[in-house]
């Protein structure tokens, strides 16, 4: 039977290995998404437009959280 020491099974040393996640925000065109919006489309409609029009490939989730 092994019994642990106190010292030994601390984790204030620890530290996490590999670089820090950063991640970029990306500009969306909030105006242009409100405005199409406001205009009757939905989400994924916008979304499809903008990967069609603007080349910019956004989820509808995404732009669920820009209109709420």
């Amino acid at each position: 039977m092994s019994m642990l020491n106190s010292e030994t099974a601390s984790l204030d040393n620890f530290k996490p290995q590999g670089r820090p996640k950063t991640y970029k925000k990306r500009q969306l065109p909030e105006r242009e998404i409100k405005k199409l919006y406001d205009g009757g489309m939905g989400a994924w409609a916008i979304a499809t437009k903008l990967k069609k029009e603007e080349g910019i490939e956004v989820s509808y989730k995404t732009i669920q959280r820009v209109l709420s």
